[in-house]
């Protein structure tokens, strides 16, 4: 699925305007994360599938993931990655979901 969801990004990321695009350096670190994490992981857990940029997410990303984090048992950097990454992947055309993208991004 990450796969093919990274394909679609890329795709779509293309295509798009300037003012729909995230930066490109980050959308190469989202996009790279996006399909390094699930081949690293020591098993599998759906966290979430659904940003729902105008709510929570826009307004607290890293706290976000910490509590995902701490509710699912699993290390919280991999799950602000992961958020990160798929931030980037929904960014195109999304400015709430570019801004969370850019405040979770890997130091």
């Amino acid at each position: 699925m990450c796969e093919a969801w990274a394909a679609e990004f890329e795709a779509g990321y293309a295509a798009a305007t300037p003012a729909d695009r995230i930066d490109h350096g980050l959308a190469r670190a989202g996009i790279a994360l996006f399909r390094e994490l699930p081949r690293t992981a020591d098993n599998q857990a759906l966290l979430c599938t659904g940003l729902h940029g105008a709510n929570i997410l826009a307004a607290n990303p890293g706290r976000l993931a910490d509590r995902m984090a701490d509710l699912a048992g699993v290390d919280r950097g991999r799950v602000r990655h992961w958020l990160f990454a798929r931030c980037v992947e929904e960014s195109v055309g999304s400015p709430v979901l570019r801004l969370a993208a850019a405040r979770l991004a890997p130091a």
